[in-house]
């Protein structure tokens, strides 16, 4: 790891980009995953360094398809060098509220901006979920990732803002999921060279107050430019993952270098197709179906349930040819039914192409720009103006898939 403690005459001010590459080696270390993960945590990481900066705060939803894959390991990481303010393991929905609600009082909601942030690490989460004390739990937690929001318990309002990781062996609530970037770990393979062993808090330390100096130095301008939403945000992201990621993308301009191509390229691919509903994933399939059919009138339902079961990577591979139903179950959230349609070629049901065109253009990115190669800001010269240009690498698990119900 870099040197990065300050110099014997005071603190030196360290350029960001250097910080956060050094924080992805650390992380590098220890965790298996891919490249926009990284990227993600290690801006997750200096987000926990500012204040009151933003009016979101970024959720970590962090999993693995197995155990063994280092979830436990990621948050001691982070526990490490982050800002936290409780890190709980297993603990029931009751015990939580009664962790998280003493010194997060106040008598005046108008004076949130002054309020300590509330950043929490939850391991085990899936104790948390599972108890009869979860919807007050579940309120807390959400109330955390709006600045503007406050729990209501008793005769009292509870501040708890503040970025927040979840890590558990179940899929979180959909509320608090909808909230949370998802970061997903995997298991090393035997030949995989990686260290098994957590870290002295030394290393962790001058990390911390690496980030920690970082982000004294630019937070008042960080604050201003915070008040809009950053440059060029990639079209893939519904409205909740744009607040979801605002803060990490804020951050990597202000770090400059690489980082603002790599924060943009993340934001997109983290949020992959594996996580959209089965009713998106139809919904993105179909058009590709009437894509490429040159986008005909119609196609009859016979004929797109054939090509839908010809999908071997999706669940609707293994339906039968009478399955009209479960196709109308896929499409009739978005108002899209099937029609009566009488043809020379004779009578049936199908659908029309025109029904999905208000579900495709709100739902799903523009296959014109389903990759992105426009100029994105370098680096961020603290007085509200970016200097330079690159351009992003926009490649990997791009979808173009918004998620339904993230906001």
């Amino acid at each position: 790891m870099k040197n990065l403690k300050p110099a014997a005459n005071g603190p030196a001010k360290t350029p960001g980009a250097e910080v956060l590459n050094t924080v992805a080696s650390y992380f590098r270390q220890y965790l298996v995953c891919d490249d926009h993960q990284l990227t993600i945590l290690t801006l997750w990481a200096a987000c926990t360094r500012f204040k009151q900066v933003f009016s979101t705060a970024p959720y970590l939803d962090i999993r693995s398809p197995e155990p063994c894959s280092g979830k436990t390991t990621c948050l001691n990481l982070l526990n490490l060098i982050c800002y936290t303010k409780a890190f709980l393991t297993g603990v029931p929905a009751a015990t939580l509220l009664a962790r998280c609600l003493p010194e997060q009082c106040f008598e005046d909601p108008g004076m949130s901006e002054n309020q300590p942030l509330f950043m929490l690490l939850l391991d085990d989460c899936h104790h948390t979920f599972n108890h009869s004390e979860l919807q007050p739990a579940l309120a807390l937690l959400n109330s955390g990732s709006d600045s503007g929001s406050f729990f209501a318990w008793g005769q009292h309002d509870y501040y708890l803002f503040g970025p927040k990781a979840f890590a558990g062996n179940t899929r979180l609530p959909q509320s608090l999921a909808a909230r949370c970037i998802p970061i997903v770990l995997r298991r090393p393979k035997p030949s995989e060279k990686f260290s098994r062993t957590l870290p002295d808090s030394e290393d962790g330390d001058v990390l911390a107050h690496s980030l920690k100096d970082w982000a004294e130095d630019i937070s008042s301008a960080l604050a201003k430019a915070a008040q809009n939403e950053p440059a060029q945000l990639p079209l893939a992201l519904s409205p909740g993952q744009r607040r979801c990621v605002e803060p990490l993308i804020h951050i990597a301009d202000f770090a400059g270098g690489a980082w603002p191509a790599r924060a943009r390229a993340a934001a997109v691919a983290v949020f992959d197709l594996a996580e959209a509903s089965p009713q998106l994933q139809m919904l993105w399939d179909v058009r590709s179906i009437f894509r490429d059919k040159n986008n005909p009138e119609y196609l009859a339902t016979s004929d797109l349930l054939s090509e839908l079961r010809q999908m071997d990577s999706r669940p609707w591979c293994d339906w039968g040819t009478k399955s009209g139903k479960r196709l109308a179950s896929h499409l009739r959230p978005f108002g899209i039914h099937s029609h009566h349609i009488n043809r020379s070629q004779g009578e049936f049901y199908g659908y029309l192409c025109n029904d999905f065109q208000d579900a495709w253009e709100r739902y799903l990115l523009p296959l014109s720009t389903a990759t992105n190669s426009d100029k994105l800001p370098a680096s961020y010269d603290g007085n509200g103006s970016y200097e330079g240009t690159q351009s992003p690498s926009l490649t990997g698990s791009i979808t173009g898939i918004s998620a339904i119900g993230a906001d």
